[in-house]
């Protein structure tokens, strides 16, 4: 079921489905122009079947993963031979398929999740995407009343700090939609803006982008770290995360790029001492580091700094900072 009511999903075996949502693909393109598709429903394997006529055993072994893998690769197949350019995306499509699309929707931000496994493997590989972002709107039936505003802040902050992009965010008249002319809606637009910044910046994208994601600071300051409370898409649980969370990425040239994320209310001063022998530098290493804002503008904050490199600073409320360390 989904949202209450009895659905229908079809095996992926047959090959009339698979015929189908290719000729579906196609007439899109030819008559929509879209620019890609995204599977919904994809994840890495189809609900069991039963109904071994298909050509797959009765729910058994692979044939479930090995029959969605197929159908994924014919859809993409017959949209890469009509349009090259075209993309295909999918939802928690797994590791056995991210050959097959390029990019995932991945779920926003899991409140009993605060490791982001996937992402420390394949951040360099495969682009991410989150899910609706919260915005404090509200959401469908009885999970309206537990959007709070922090949440978008959170949310946005993580997906950020893990180099995902960030989810979707929905258009009037829908719920949950964000609003240029809302001056409720200013600090979110802002926040947005800030993160935005470093995407058109060549130097920050060769870490959010193309970078490996290493493990976040741990910070000395503020002791102890303010929290605050998350409730997560579809779940009544909540949890707590920190107001400062991080991102530390490496490039291919031995660059260290840190990002620093405010996703609280409040002014926050931070330390962090990060030390070089933990992020594949060589033990002599020797590095300048650079502060760069989001509009681009820098500044050098420490010459020939060795070992432990300390990383302090200001944040205000729904701020963003870089530090970029160049061997």
């Amino acid at each position: 079921t989904w949202g209450g009511d009895k659905t229908w999903q079809m095996c992926s075996w047959p090959q009339w489905w698979r015929d189908r949502l290719k000729e579906t693909c196609n007439l899109m393109l030819d008559r929509e122009n879209v620019g890609g598709f995204y599977l919904d429903v994809m994840r890495g394997s189809c609900l069991p079947c039963y109904w071994t006529a298909h050509g797959h055993t009765a729910a058994g072994g692979s044939s479930m993963t090995t029959g969605r893998y197929g159908l994924v690769k014919e859809i993409r197949d017959a949209v890469k031979a009509k349009d090259p350019e075209a993309i295909i995306t999918g939802e928690n499509p797994s590791e056995n398929m991210i050959d097959l699309v390029d990019g995932m929707l991945i779920f926003t931000l899991s409140a009993d999740t605060k490791a982001p496994l996937f992402a420390t493997v394949y951040q360099d590989y495969i682009p991410r995407y989150g899910l609706e972002i919260s915005t404090g709107v509200g959401w469908r039936g009885r999970f309206k009343d537990l959007y709070r505003r922090e949440g978008f802040f959170i949310e946005c902050g993580s997906l950020f700090c893990e180099g995902a992009q960030i989810g979707r965010l929905r258009l009037r008249p829908r719920d949950t939609s964000l609003s240029f002319q809302n001056p409720d809606d200013k600090e979110m637009i802002d926040f947005l803006g800030r993160i935005v910044g470093y995407y058109r910046q060549e130097e920050a994208r060769k870490f959010l982008v193309y970078g490996q994601l290493m493990r976040p600071l741990d910070f000395v300051a503020p002791s102890p770290m303010p929290v605050q409370t998350y409730t997560a898409m579809y779940v009544t649980t909540e949890s707590q995360f920190p107001v400062l969370m991080s991102g530390v990425f490496r490039s291919g040239d031995g660059s260290l790029g840190v990002f620093v994320v405010n996703t609280s209310g409040k002014e926050h001063l931070f330390k962090a001492n990060l030390d070089l022998s933990r992020y594949n530098l060589p033990a002599d290493a020797v590095v300048d580091v650079e502060k760069v804002a989001p509009d681009g503008t820098s500044e050098k904050v420490l010459s020939n700094a060795q070992g432990v490199v300390p990383l302090n600073g200001t944040l205000p409320a729904y701020h963003v900072t870089m530090f970029q360390l160049k061997p």
